[in-house]
């Protein structure tokens, strides 16, 4: 009885919490759509294609935590009815739907996540689809054990249900397919955030061999966007880490909260890029201010000359950070 008492409060806290991260990607995804709306220059595919992409991902975040949501309040029921010995049950919820559907909207934000990192990473290395190659076919294996896998979880609902016992047994029948799909998200990912931060850390330090002054702001500007780039890229693979630990060590208990919060965490790093896309963070705009420090130069025309060298370099002809939205003109 006391099992089932702290398990139907484990439930409570977890539906609320996700709940509550659930409010916070709304107010990102409703921030986002207003800066990128509003900002100057913003059009083109890579706008294009941040919106819709930003837009599925809150689809699918709203119908994980929607149906996370019901089935959570079905399994409270069905504790609670054993607890008080009635016979109401899960009150008409079909904790198996809710828990195929929780599982595929998991599978879908993750993919969505990659997508989103993945096109970044082909806009900043000027649309070369060579460094993408491995991390996609990754995730194209995660994807493909991923799905093996959910069969088997699937013979307890989303969650653990009442029995925790059961639900760490089949933790343990996954748990080669758990770590397998754990690394390999976790490399993929990992690769595209530090291929990203790497090229921006090499347009950085070609732009500081022009720059005279050490304390130029735009080079200021540049250790801030690979500061952030790591930031939001590395919040998947590390809330993986956390997931797959205790996955593989069959902790029950803490893999219900841990994997229930897993849709809502991992669309943040998405929804983070498109509101630094909407304030208009990009290379461009960082090379601009570096050329402003050359131009107060003895030597004016070769300033000049050096700062068109900058403001235009080859290798981040479509340097916009976020996504390629922001134009030469609209900054």
């Amino acid at each position: 009885m006391s099992q089932l008492s702290s398990t139907l409060s484990l439930l409570f806290f977890t539906g609320w919490s996700q709940i509550m991260l659930y409010g916070f990607n709304a107010v990102l995804f409703g921030v986002s759509i207003v800066l990128l709306q509003h900002r100057k220059g913003m059009n083109g595919a890579g706008f294009l294609f941040l919106f819709i992409s930003t837009i599925f991902l809150f689809i699918f975040v709203t119908i994980s935590a929607m149906t996370t949501t019901v089935l959570l309040y079905g399994e409270i029921r069905q504790l609670s009815s054993v607890l008080m010995q009635d016979a109401e049950g899960t009150g008409g919820i079909n904790l198996r739907d809710c828990t195929i559907l929780i599982y595929v909207s998991l599978q879908l934000v993750d993919l969505t996540t990659f997508i989103v990192l993945a096109y970044r990473c082909y806009n900043i290395w000027n649309h070369d689809w060579r460094p993408i190659v491995l991390p996609s076919l990754m995730i194209l294996a995660e994807t493909v054990i991923y799905y093996i896998e959910v069969p088997i979880l699937l013979k307890t609902p989303f969650g653990g249900g009442m029995d925790r016992q059961t639900n760490a047994d089949t933790l343990r029948l996954t748990r080669d397919f758990t770590a397998a799909v754990a690394v390999l998200n976790i490399v993929a990912n990992g690769t595209l955030t530090l291929l990203i931060a790497g090229k921006i850390w090499w347009s950085r330090k070609k732009i500081k061999s022009f720059v005279r002054q050490e304390r130029n702001a735009g080079l200021r500007k540049y250790n801030q966007v690979i500061a952030t780039t790591l930031e939001s890229g590395l919040i998947a693979p590390a809330y993986l880490v956390v997931l797959g630990v205790y996955s593989i060590r069959a902790d029950s208990q803490w893999n219900v909260l841990v994997s229930t919060l897993a849709p809502q965490v991992l669309a943040m790093a998405p929804l983070l890029i498109t509101v630094r896309a909407g304030l208009g963070i990009s290379i461009e705009n960082t090379k601009s201010q570096a050329s402003g420090t050359t131009l107060s130069s003895d030597d004016h025309t070769a300033s000049r000359q050096t700062a068109h060298r900058i403001s235009r370099p080859r290798v981040d002809s479509d340097a916009d950070i976020e996504m390629n939205a922001v134009k030469r003109q609209g900054l």
